[in-house]
This record gives C-alpha cells, sequence and structure tokens, in this order.
C-alpha cells in the first residue's frame, strides 16, 4: 500500500471517529445529517462541480436512486426504452413499478445505446414516456443528440452513470443534455463509499423538489424546499452518513487515480488492438474502464495471438459473463415486461466480448 493510500485511509478514520464522537455527544450533529448538511453537502456541491449541475442529492444507491427518478416524473405502470446490455440495477426500480420495457439496439463502438436507432423506435412505439440510456462499461455515447431526440418528442432523458463516474465529456455542463443523470459509490467504483451510495444530478428544479418528498427526510425538505413541501411519508432513501463521509473524503483522489489508469489502459487496448483477431473498443478516450471490454473476431486465432504477445506477462482476460435484461426477465417469468428487442445482435456482441484485467 502507498504512501497516499495509508495517510487517505488515516484521514477518512479520523473523519469518522469526530462524526461518531459528535453524534453521541450532541442531537445537533445526528439530526444535521437529516437535513443533508455536514459531507453529505460536500459531496453534492463537488458533484454538482463536476457535472456543471445545479443539483445533487446523495442516496443509498445508485439502484434506489433510478428508482427514485421514476417516482418524481410519474412514470409508474409507463413505457421505458433502455438498453439490453446492462446491469439489472437499470430497471430494477422499473420494474417494481410496474413499467413494460422497450430495449433499443446496442452499438458495436461504444456497447451503449445505438442513438441513430431510437428515432425509428418511438415512431413505432408512441407510449414510451422515458429513455434510461446507460453508460456501459464506463463509457458513454452520443447524450447531445438523444437529449435533442427526447426534447422534441417531450420524453425524459435519464442517464444510468453508476459505471461511469469521472468519465471526460470533454465538456464542463454535462447535466444540460440529460433530465438527470444518476452515479454509484459502490465497490469497484471511481469514488468509493465503502460499500454503497449513490446521486441523483439535476438541473430540474421541479424534479429536484418532487425527489426531496419522496426519499428524503422532512428536515432535508425543509432546508431546501420549505416547510410547505415537508412530508414525513418520504422513502428513507438518504446516504448514510458515515458512506458520504468516506466518498467525500476519497473524492479527488479516485478522480486523480483514474486519471492515471485512463492513460495506461488508453496504451493497453491500443497494443491489443494490433492482434489481427481483435476488434478493439477504442473509443474510451474519456471512460473509466470499469471493464476494459473488448472485441474477438476469432476466439482460437486470438487465444493464439495473445499468448504469443508481451501483453500476456501483465494481462488476463476472461470471456464476457453478461446476462442481458431481457434473459434476465425471462428467467424470472416478466417476459410479458418485454417489447422491442433485437436478440440477434446482441447475442452476437455478448458471445465476441471480452475482459481485459491487470494480473497486479
Amino acid at each position: 500500500m502507498s504512501q497516499s493510500s495509508i495517510n487517505r485511509r488515516f484521514a477518512i478514520l479520523h473523519e469518522i471517529e469526530k462524526y461518531l464522537t459528535e453524534a453521541e455527544s450532541s442531537k445537533v450533529t445526528a439530526y444535521s445529517h437529516l437535513a443533508g448538511n455536514g459531507a453529505t453537502a460536500a459531496l453534492e456541491a463537488k458533484l454538482c462541480s463536476l457535472y456543471g449541475a445545479k443539483y445533487a442529492l446523495c442516496v443509498s444507491s445508485a439502484t434506489n436512486g433510478l428508482m427514485y427518478l421514476l417516482m418524481a416524473a410519474g412514470l409508474r405502470k409507463s413505457d421505458i426504452l433502455t438498453t439490453p446490455l446492462s446491469f439489472g440495477g437499470t430497471i430494477a426500480g422499473a420494474l417494481a413499478l410496474d413499467c413494460r420495457f422497450y430495449f433499443a439496439k446496442i452499438n458495436d463502438s461504444t456497447l451503449n445505446i445505438d442513438v441513430d436507432s431510437i428515432t425509428n423506435i418511438l415512431d413505432s412505439i408512441p407510449g414510451i414516456k422515458a429513455i434510461v440510456a446507460t453508460e456501459f462499461a464506463g463509457n458513454s455515447y452520443d447524450m447531445e443528440a438523444m437529449h435533442y431526440i427526447c426534447e422534441q418528442r417531450g420524453i425524459w432523458h435519464f442517464v444510468d452513470s453508476a459505471q461511469s463516474l469521472g468519465y471526460n465529456y470533454g465538456i464542463s455542463n454535462i447535466a444540460d443534455y440529460n433530465d438527470a443523470m444518476v452515479v454509484s459509490f459502490g465497490t469497484g467504483k471511481t469514488v468509493s463509499a465503502g460499500g454503497e451510495g449513490g446521486a441523483i444530478i439535476t438541473n430540474n428544479l421541479e424534479l429536484y423538489q418532487k425527489l426531496m418528498s419522496i426519499c428524503q427526510h422532512p428536515h432535508r425538505q425543509e432546508r431546501d424546499c420549505g416547510i410547505g413541501l415537508s412530508s414525513e411519508l418520504a422513502l428513507n432513501g438518504r446516504i448514510h452518513p458515515i458512506a458520504a463521509i468516506i466518498a467525500n473524503e476519497t473524492f479527488e483522489s479516485g478522480l486523480q487515480e483514474l486519471i492515471q489508469k485512463r492513460k495506461v489502459m488508453i496504451d493497453v487496448l491500443k497494443r491489443l488492438s494490433r492482434l489481427k483477431s481483435v476488434s478493439c473498443i477504442l473509443n474510451q478516450n474519456g471512460g473509466t474502464f470499469y471493464h476494459s471490454p473488448f472485441i474477438v473476431e476469432n476466439e482460437c486465432n486470438f487465444k493464439k495471438e495473445f499468448a504469443n504477445s508481451p501483453l500476456a506477462d501483465e494481462y488476463y482476460y476472461t470471456k464476457a459473463c453478461f446476462v442481458s435484461i431481457p434473459e434476465q426477465l425471462l428467467r424470472i417469468g416478466e417476459e410479458y415486461r418485454i417489447g422491442l428487442y433485437d436478440e440477434d445482435n446482441l447475442e452476437k456482441t455478448l458471445k465476441q466480448l471480452y475482459l481485459l484485467h491487470p494480473k497486479n
């Protein structure tokens, strides 16, 4: 463990001990957390700055954050368009809200939603109320084009950014190109909360206030929205104070480490793309490299080429074991929730998808 990691760990422990001591001796500290003060407020301010957003709301997890968004937008029992290639958390909340799902095509160069195919889908299925687009494997999509389509048609544009915290969009106001984004502080993410946590980021004041009434304590509602909006019927969706402390203390260091990791992995993926059997996903100059995926054209040839390359000394690969969301729905007997679905397109992608990992 490096000295900087040791120093960071001691700083986190110091802040946690300080919070526990103050919370035990004074009710003010505990109630202050309920209102979203302290580390929670500091973390939200950092997120607003990073995404160029007006509002950020820390929640218990990204999965819950996506569900709260759908509730705040009034999308219970609605038709949702999303991507078939993602973690189940993308639609878990929508499933609980009795929504029906339609699945867009996958763009082979990003493994994200294929924006070019969206217009035809919306033309054929006019009942779709929202698009939930995943930034899969820490890579993004043409968010500006997607948002233009959504604005023209009056539908919601939400971004599941659970895997992409720290993505380099190249602009400082990415929050202008969606209705809301949801990030994660879970295990393996750029910024860690020690196990679980997330946040919703938006420029939409009405949506933000509705989220307050759905998932935040009345003290927070009073502080941010006025006593008139106070609701004791809200779900307890706020982030735990210790999780907020950890995420706040690891925020800058996590982003700095990501920059270094990105440089290394861009170089590695370029070297990997020189293998004739690989069609590398190189559109990741801003990515967070959550999985470092690449496409293999010929499995047998790839195994031979990789074994004989210098990369084999430093890295190993695994074949992707992702289960598509439609497949998950079929397994649990929810096939009636599945609308448009290009199964052939996705199956081919999954069969050719591999992940690269450093040995150390």
